[in-house]
């Protein structure tokens, strides 16, 4: 099996288990960036479930309230920030927030994006954390917004190419989806050497120039 088609089988699994098939249908391009996020993060972040100490992200479930209960703790726990504090800067009794966070009611759009920016994260990040299973998605691109850029590119590929998006090959776009994010695979790579090379180098440094005196 392909890795791109073990990143689909895993995401669609995950989509099965939240909610019931329905008939089978096309996959849209959305779908596959989903499966093309999935991917990426598989490969080279490995998609853990973080520690829930170390990296306030707790055992996921499958069920989508969950999984958006897991992702805004998570957040907000990463912004060193207080359930009344998020409250506060979302303009809502701390009550109300205390339900939001805890995932008692059906996912709330407004709401998602109003807790975005109390904690200057991105909205999108958090549903799409959600759609591939992924809590921790929504952490590691609070401050880069790379669904939130994603999501731009859609907006404007959509206004620009309208039906005839319609008439694209689904070749055409796994090919395209693929190379998108195995390029950006590659800059995760190269910026890693180079935070190495650096960290080498400075101790090499530090192991040569003589110590400070008292």
């Amino acid at each position: 099996m392909s890795r791109g088609q073990s990143a689909f089988s895993r995401v669609e699994e995950r989509r099965q288990r939240r909610q019931k098939p329905t008939a089978d249908a096309p996959k849209s391009g959305a779908a596959f960036v989903a499966i093309g996020l999935f991917g990426l993060a598989d490969r080279h972040f490995g998609v853990q479930i973080m520690d829930a100490e170390t990296k306030g992200v707790s055992p996921v479930s499958v069920d989508d309230s969950a999984l958006l209960s897991t992702t805004i703790r998570a957040i907000r726990r990463r912004r060193g920030m207080t359930a009344r504090e998020v409250a506060a800067a979302m303009h809502m009794p701390l009550r109300t927030y205390q339900r939001f966070e805890a995932g008692e009611n059906r996912p709330n759009i407004d709401h998602i994006h109003r807790f975005a920016r109390a904690t200057r994260s991105d909205p999108h990040g958090l549903m799409t954390a959600v759609a591939i299973g992924a809590p921790e998605w929504a952490v590691w691109t609070a401050d880069n917004q790379f669904s939130a850029i994603l999501t731009v590119g859609l907006q404007t590929f959509n206004r620009k190419h309208g039906e005839r998006i319609a008439d694209l090959d689904v070749r055409a776009i796994v090919s395209a989806v693929t190379a998108m994010f195995d390029r950006l695979g590659d800059e995760i790579a190269s910026q890693s050497e180079a935070r190495d090379w650096i960290r080498n180098g400075q101790d090499a440094l530090a192991e040569t120039r003589p110590r400070p005196g008292r």
